[in-house]
């Protein structure tokens, strides 16, 4: 998996500067015009979480991380699955209406 963000979005969390040291970025770049505050960076988790852009893996369970899709296709019932090991009724919910919509696309419906 990868995560695309912003150089205004990492601005704007406060990790502008730490992104930049550990990439060799100039700081000033977007305020110089060297760089748009859109220009999107690539990360992957471990990247992301050690920028702190998303939380360590200890402290919340994988599944919170992982694209639906992703997850549809390790675990054949995946609403079982998420109500096994304790997920938040949101995102069951959220798992149902993709596994329903998965059914309905094989279904030719």
């Amino acid at each position: 998996m990868r995560i695309l963000v912003s150089a205004s979005e990492l601005i704007d969390r406060g990790l502008w500067d730490d992104f930049c040291e550990k990439r060799g970025y100039n700081v000033w770049a977007v305020n110089e015009g060297l760089m748009d505050s859109d220009e999107e960076f690539s990360f992957s988790r471990q990247e992301a979480m050690d920028l702190g852009l998303i939380p360590h893996s200890d402290t919340y369970r994988d599944y919170d991380y992982q694209p639906l899709p992703t997850i549809v296709e390790e675990e054949p019932d995946l609403v079982a699955y998420l109500t096994k090991i304790g997920a938040d009724e949101e995102v069951i919910a959220l798992a149902a209406k993709v596994v329903a919509r998965r059914q309905k696309r094989e279904q030719g419906l």
